[in-house]
């Protein structure tokens, strides 16, 4: 539900928190409305909206800020742009003849184009043109892909990012030199895994220890006892060299009895990433059914997309994990020595240990 006024996200409040317009009745209940379609990833209605600054337009004698609202999930941690409208799905009979009319097209030029060349020939009996139109037919064979495929890797011509992938359940491949495997590799290694159920998502987290600083998207496919894919997952993570991190994925489906399948593309550190190790935990309370974790910020400068990931704890068992964006969730740290607390809803989850990772 935007503003009428600034265009802006509006809040939970009676005003608009950015430009101070004064938010009508009947704005108020198209605004519930809205927010009781909650996160489009998970359906979870604890979520919250945030606008930030995307940059500037200039001319001479005047300035214009450019902004985007974002939401986030405070349960799985997905985020949107909500001016943005999910795209409908695309109608089959429609591209069927844009496809087709594409082909027809092409045909006429191409017989249009083979009779001015017949013309031209035949006007000049001293010239002997000769034109020749080839065309290459490839097959691909498709082959099955089982969970006994044990790995396959590619690089792109930039070197940009290499492709791994890797068979669970869990063998150590460390020990043959094998580049491709997941859990230890030339970027990470898997350190620790734990497992949780939140709404009707299940959750499987593996903490890693960072070799190299790079950007990993990965993925996690499960496979039923008879060898068929019943689940699908990914996880992102900015690794910063000599220091933890961990990768979450999520199933909306049964697993229990799975074998699971791991992937992962290792990519050059992101342009956006701003200072590593920017932002510090310094305490943590957990009260009532909430965490309040203190930070500090510890650098001049952070970047935009900057991120708190928290690993929870019950004797010594990943029982939880939460994560979200400083601009969003701590607009208190602003520059070097700024403080701020973070509040994370438990969810009735017993909860001994906190360990924070800062992700540029």
């Amino acid at each position: 539900m935007k503003c009428k006024n600034c265009g802006a996200e509006i809040g939970s409040g009676r005003f608009c928190q950015f430009c101070g317009t004064q938010i009508t009745s009947n704005d108020r209940r198209e605004r519930d409305e809205l927010n009781k379609q909650g996160c489009p990833k998970c359906g979870s209605a604890n979520i919250s909206f945030s606008r930030e600054i995307q940059g500037e337009v200039r001319d001479v004698s005047s300035k214009q800020i450019v902004y985007k609202t974002v939401g986030v999930c405070r349960d799985c941690g997905h985020t949107w742009f909500p001016d943005e409208p999910s795209r409908p799905p695309g109608n089959r009979t429609n591209i069927a003849l844009w496809i087709l009319s594409g082909l027809l097209l092409c045909t006429i030029v191409l017989l249009l184009a083979k009779g001015k060349r017949t013309d031209e020939v035949q006007r000049d009996d001293d010239k002997n043109v000769s034109r020749t139109l080839s065309g290459v037919t490839e097959n691909t064979d498709k082959t099955d892909k089982t969970p006994e495929i044990r790995e396959t890797s590619g690089e792109s011509s930039e070197s940009e990012y290499t492709f791994h992938a890797d068979t669970p359940p869990y063998e150590d491949y460390s020990d043959n030199g094998d580049e491709g495997a997941y859990r230890d590799n030339p970027y990470f290694t898997v350190t620790e895994e734990g497992s949780y159920r939140n709404s009707n998502y299940t959750f499987f987290v593996h903490k890693v220890h960072s070799k190299q600083s790079v950007r990993i998207d990965s993925g996690m496919i499960a496979y039923s006892p008879d060898g068929k894919p019943i689940g699908k997952s990914s996880a992102a993570a900015e690794l910063t060299e000599g220091e933890d991190n961990f990768l979450r994925y999520a199933f909306d489906v049964d697993v229990t009895g799975a074998t699971f399948v791991n992937n992962y593309n290792s990519f050059k550190p992101s342009s956006t990433a701003g200072q590593r190790d920017a932002v510090e935990m310094t305490d943590y309370n957990i009260s009532g059914g909430y965490a309040y974790v203190s930070l500090r910020q510890v650098s001049d400068e952070m970047g935009s997309f900057a991120k708190y990931k928290l690993l929870l704890y019950h004797n010594d068992s990943i029982v939880g994990t939460d994560d979200g964006f400083y601009s969003i969730t701590a607009k208190g740290l602003n520059k070097k020595d700024a403080v701020d607390v973070l509040k994370i809803r438990l969810r009735d989850k017993e909860v001994d240990r906190i360990e924070f990772i800062f992700e540029p």
